[in-house]
């Protein structure tokens, strides 16, 4: 973990230290554990900044398998609801703060971010895709309205596979919560997220996706728009919405629109239909 490791060392003794302050990792985790205050930190670690104490905070839930909050933070077997595919990871983007990740963790789901992924600077598009075909599912909380149209693209050809725009089967398909929390304070997206991380999980977590991404903002998450409406969007003007009783008419479809889609995201080349093979 490239983030993580630019920050701390380990010393003569293999004891993991802060670059900045040299104090050790595990005091500090230590001091944390048993409540010391802010003030009462100073007095112990004169030297120690709050960007220390985060890093220390965020080494005990990704990179120390012997802490508690590491322990806390792994997959687990199954979903508590009794869903026995893969279990949902949630990734948050790196337009929201990493900092946060510690205070998240609650033993369901593991929670990381982008910058301790070390993806920081990745294009969204490999983003989507290494989260895609990982092996788990995963949701992406993001502020970045680009995650909104990948998902649009891939509901799209998900729609156009199945031929229907009721319920989608979308294998590992991140799942997005758009952010929409203007100031962006950091305790404004923890409660926001505290409050309504039950709701858009049970919807991340349905074998069959009835839409690609929700909304997120102070009073709670909301749904996003459903893949009718989605399938509507990309319709050739002065067309009808496209289906009929839901069922998929491709004929509809305006594939200039969304071909430009895929180009303005990077999107390379996508099979949008079977047996309708569209080279981008």
């Amino acid at each position: 973990m490239k983030f993580l490791s630019g920050r701390v060392y380990k010393d003569s003794y293999g004891e993991l230290r802060l670059l900045n302050s040299r104090v050790k990792v595990c005091d500090v985790l230590q001091a944390l554990r048993h409540g010391l205050k802010p003030k009462e930190f100073t007095v112990k670690f004169p030297k120690l900044t709050d960007s220390d104490i985060h890093t220390c905070k965020a080494m005990a839930v990704m990179a120390i398998p012997d802490c508690p909050e590491y322990k806390l933070n792994q997959l687990n077997s199954a979903h508590p609801t009794g869903d026995q595919r893969s279990p949902i990871k949630i990734l948050f983007d790196e337009n929201l703060s990493w900092k946060i990740i510690p205070e998240l963790i609650d033993g369901k789901h593991e929670i990381s971010h982008i910058v301790l992924e070390d993806m920081s600077g990745s294009r969204d598009i490999d983003i989507w895709t290494k989260f895609q075909n990982n092996g788990s599912r995963a949701v992406i909380i993001t502020r970045d309205h680009d995650f909104i149209a990948l998902s649009e693209i891939f509901a799209m050809k998900a729609m156009l596979q199945q031929g229907n725009t009721q319920a989608i089967e979308i294998g590992n398909s991140p799942f997005v919560v758009h952010v929409n929390i203007k100031e962006n304070k950091k305790r404004d997206v923890i409660d926001a997220f505290r409050r309504s991380s039950q709701s858009f999980m049970k919807e991340a977590a349905r074998p069959q996706r009835r839409m690609p991404y929700m909304r997120l903002n102070r009073q709670g998450v909301f749904a996003g728009p459903s893949l009718p409406e989605v399938f509507s969007h990309f319709t050739k003007q002065n067309h009808e919405c496209g289906t009929s009783s839901n069922v998929v008419n491709p004929r509809s479809v305006n594939f200039t629109k969304i071909y430009k889609l895929c180009r303005r995201h990077e999107v390379d080349s996508i099979d949008f239909s079977k047996p309708y093979v569209l080279a981008a």
